[in-house]
């Protein structure tokens, strides 16, 4: 059975495909328009380029493919099945040919579902891109990144852990794995359509990226870097402003992400800019390491599957491994 993966996201848009369990090919849209971190359009909602990289390494047709499993990102409009107002809007929209992309989550909450499946378009789907036989399912976003980073390591017992900006309303999961046994602890489909929580650090990290003169959501990995050289005189405040609860959940006093943002614009305007780094970076490594060594032992388990962007951050890895209770973790490589 072939099962085609796709991430429609803004960013880091790509495609995967599996002969049963039998990964055969993935491909980020970036390795095919040389366009760093690039996503979806307005004018193709899926990674095609991508898609068809993948088919063609394994000699097959979009026709051929049993099953499509996708991210609930970013669709065009008229790829949803509407009700009510919407369904006006939709039409209205479809005869102008404007062309407007939504995230699935968004029309999930627009239309009271938390089925994915029962706002999309499948008929649709099928005839416009040829996959004649195929039927769609819909991953939640941090147990995307979660059971990657299980499935490809070596671990039958493990806490699987994810960080991020946000995806699905949340910027955390945690989950606990007993050879293939897969248990939600946090983070599920449980906080759709609830108010998101201004909790994320990986969303701190990347407005202390922006204030500091990098671009966001690229150049993360330079404010690591640029730690190394400064000294982190603000860690302990910057912490201050966070905290961990028992379940091992993050949370924050900042009102929203405008605040955080314009938070850290004060702090690297107070700070030099090694030193600003070196603060967010300890900040970080305190927050994530707590998290997990409370989530450690409800998990039963001594190792770590982690994923999602705040785990690109090469130092954190190392911190955690060093000061927590884990004794060996895997990071899915396409974090």
């Amino acid at each position: 059975m072939y099962i085609l993966g796709i991430h429609n996201g803004s960013h880091d848009a790509s495609a995967c495909l599996f002969d049963d369990y039998r990964l055969v090919a993935a491909v980020s849209l970036e390795r095919l328009t040389r366009k760093k971190n690039d996503g979806v359009t307005i004018e193709c909602e899926i990674p095609l380029a991508a898609i068809d990289e993948c088919l063609a390494i394994a000699g097959i047709s979009r026709a051929d493919v049993d099953v499509v499993c996708a991210t609930r990102s970013f669709w065009e409009m008229q790829s949803y099945t509407l009700r009510g107002r919407w369904r006006i809007k939709q039409a209205y929209y479809g005869l102008k040919g404007d062309k407007r992309l939504y995230q699935t989550t968004y029309m999930m909450r627009k239309q009271s579902t938390k089925d994915a499946q029962r706002v999309f378009d499948l008929e649709s789907f099928r005839r416009r891109y040829g996959f004649e036989k195929t039927r769609i399912f819909f991953a939640n976003h941090h147990a995307a990144h979660g059971i990657s980073a299980y499935f490809f390591s070596e671990f039958e017992n493990a806490l699987i852990y994810t960080a991020d900006g946000f995806g699905d309303d949340v910027s955390y999961s945690a989950r606990a794995a007993v050879r293939g046994d897969i248990k939600d602890l946090l983070g599920g489909d449980e906080n759709l359509h609830l108010t998101m929580k201004p909790n994320s650090v990986g969303m701190l990290y990347s407005f202390f990226t922006q204030a500091l003169g990098f671009i966001l959501n690229r150049h993360e990995g330079k404010v690591t870097g640029l730690a190394g050289f400064g000294t982190p005189k603000a860690a302990k405040e910057i912490r201050s402003h966070f905290a961990v609860d028992e379940r091992g959940e993050i949370s924050s006093d900042f009102a929203d992400y405008v605040a955080m943002d314009e938070y850290a614009r004060e702090m690297c305007r107070r700070l030099s800019r090694e030193d600003a780094a070196a603060s967010v970076q300890q900040a970080t490594e305190w927050l994530v390491c707590e998290a997990i060594e409370k989530l450690l032992p409800v998990a039963n388990s001594q190792s770590l599957a982690l994923s999602g962007g705040v785990f690109a951050n090469v130092r954190l890895n190392g911190t955690v491994l060093e000061s927590t209770c884990a004794e060996r973790l895997f990071v899915f490589p396409a974090m």
